[in-house]
């Protein structure tokens, strides 16, 4: 999808990713969430690492009409989220 802000308000397009080794409390699971969760003024970008309830594993925020890149790097302990506009990395600006 090249441009997100078209998305109708209610719709919400989930990047997921999981090893499946955990149990119900502890998936190893990490989250792209693209949606503004039913509401015309709100974050369109979240980033979650589960549990979302942690406040260190769950991040908002909002980023304007445009073609953007989501992406993370998975690493033992740590995993580092990334959006930069346009398509790719080449040249592109970090937003957050």
């Amino acid at each position: 999808m090249r441009d997100v802000s078209h998305l109708e308000p209610s719709a919400v397009l989930t990047l997921i990713t999981w090893d499946g080794v955990g149990t119900e409390s502890n998936r190893h699971e990490l989250d792209v969430e693209l949606s503004r969760w039913g509401y015309l003024d709100n974050t369109n970008v979240n980033y979650v690492v589960q549990p979302y309830y942690v406040p260190a594993n769950y991040v908002a925020f909002r980023v304007p009409p445009g073609l953007y890149t989501h992406s993370f790097r998975w690493e033992p302990g740590k995993v580092t989220f990334s959006t930069v506009a346009g398509s790719g990395n080449a040249g592109a600006g970090r937003v957050h």
